[in-house]
């Protein structure tokens, strides 16, 4: 069936399973969205200043490309930034712009903690927080930033830590 397929990613260990992944909730568009909503305005308030004139024709042209690459970069970096959890590790994929990414993992035994924060009305009423995962001894931190459904995340990353350990009991962390 369509959609039944295994996520795989680059870099994939062998008998490595992707048990989850996450991407940040999808009001992280709304910013380029407002930012377009304003180009629009703009737009709109040169027409009626200017009429249809060359101006007007040119500033149309330019805030459509602007929204286009607003709208566009903002969507890459979304689909392409996320977290996965396999049953070896949690990883991290920040794509912070289009030819800058950063990957960061954290192996799975060394997982100490896992907390999370929904902050504000607008993520209560949307369910949406970050959460963050720190290691034994502190040392390194995960902050997944964003997610949707911030304590399912946090109980998943939790269940796949303890069967981890639960099949691994001579695996020093």
């Amino acid at each position: 069936m369509p959609g039944d397929e295994a996520i795989t990613f680059d870099g994939q260990r062998p008998n490595e399973e992707v048990l989850v992944m996450w991407r940040k909730h999808p009001w992280v568009l709304a910013h380029p969205g407002f930012i377009s909503v304003g180009i629009i305005l703009i737009a709109a308030l040169v027409l009626r200043f200017f009429g249809a004139s060359a101006v007007t024709s040119i500033t149309i042209v330019v805030a459509l490309i602007a929204i286009a690459v607003i709208g566009g970069l903002g969507w890459f970096k979304w689909r392409n930034g996320m977290y996965i959890l396999t049953t070896e590790r949690l990883i991290d994929v920040d794509q912070r712009s289009v030819f800058h990414r950063v990957v960061g993992e954290l192996p799975i035994e060394h997982i100490q903690d896992v907390a999370y924060e929904v902050k504000g009305p607008l993520a209560t009423m949307l369910n949406f927080g970050n959460v963050v995962v720190q290691t034994i001894g502190g040392g390194t931190t995960i902050t997944m930033e964003v997610v949707e459904s911030p304590h399912t995340v946090q109980q998943s990353i939790l269940e796949a830590r303890n069967t981890y350990v639960g099949a691994n009991p001579n695996r020093k962390a």
